[in-house]
């Protein structure tokens, strides 16, 4: 397998991150910071590691999309996945009832993770816990970090 698909994927994975992201910290942290200064909770405000370590690891979780896109892609995997390639072979109703129940599916699983995640930190598991405790002011550029 090249390199091609996978540097592709990933291109435009942080393309869609830096826009998502970039777009309301340009708004809130740079057009509009004097008019919103005022409804911050927080008085501090977010230094540049701070900024630098979101989007550092906010980078990593683009990388493990990459490979697991990837993998299902571009790999025998694809033969045990529901990848559609053609929209119109199912009717329009599912189409909106899959992006549901995916968005169902994912939320429920990320609130479970992230509780076991902090329960697991009571046991020494302690480099998830590190990470979102040094996240003392969470930005637009946290987007991607689980």
């Amino acid at each position: 397998m090249s390199f091609e698909p996978f540097i592709k994927i990933f291109s435009v994975t942080a393309i869609r991150y830096f826009v998502v992201a970039g777009i309301p910290f340009l708004l809130c942290y740079v057009l509009l910071k004097q008019w919103l200064s005022p409804a911050k909770i927080q008085v501090r405000h977010a230094s540049k590691q701070d900024f630098a370590r979101e989007i550092l690891h906010s980078m990593q979780t683009t990388l493990v999309f990459t490979v697991i896109a990837c993998s299902v892609f571009y790999t025998p995997l694809r033969n045990y996945t529901q990848v559609y390639t053609k929209v119109a072979d199912y009717p329009t109703w599912w189409l909106y009832a899959s992006v549901v129940l995916s968005l169902v599916i994912h939320d429920t699983y990320f609130y479970w993770m992230h509780r076991l995640l902090h329960h697991l930190s009571y046991l020494g598991t302690h480099i998830y816990c590190i990470i979102n405790l040094l996240t003392h002011h969470p930005g637009h550029h946290i987007l991607f970090i689980f």
